[in-house]
This record gives C-alpha cells, structure tokens and sequence, in this order.
C-alpha cells in the first residue's frame, strides 16, 4: 500500500503542476483540431481514438491521486 501512496501522491504533484496542465490541454486541442480539419476517414477515427485514449490516460492519473488521497485519509483514522 505504501508505493500505492507513494505513486499516488507524485501523481497528484505532477497534475497539479501547471506545466502539466497546460501539456495536456495542448495535446487535446492539437488532437481535437488536427480531427476537425482532417477528411480522410481512417485518419479521423485514428485520431479519435488518440484523444479518447489521452483522456482515458489523463483520467486514470487523475483516479490514481484520488485514491491515494483517500487511503491517506483512512490511514489518519
């Protein structure tokens, strides 16, 4: 449990950095505009599935602070 909290808590770090922040906004509205302006079909769904990929990505991370947040707090108790 202790690299669980420990993983978690440098995720936390690094999400709340706003080099991170920004990082990651780019790279979905790089994703999100390079679709929008493509008209091939394959290429669409193949960038698609890199933002849908990247925001499941990002959104694991952000599972992975929360959880260890949580078993800090049930550790306090």
């Amino acid at each position: 449990m202790d690299n669980e909290l420990n993983v978690g808590s440098r995720a936390q770090q690094i999400m709340d950095d706003d080099v991170w922040k920004d990082l990651t906004a780019a790279v979905q509205d790089e994703l999100f505009n390079e679709w929008l302006k493509t008209n091939k079909p394959d290429k669409r769904e193949q960038l698609w599935n890199e933002l849908k990929g990247a925001e499941r990505f990002f959104k694991r991370m952000r599972a992975m602070a929360d959880n260890s947040q949580f078993l800090k707090h049930q550790q306090r108790k």
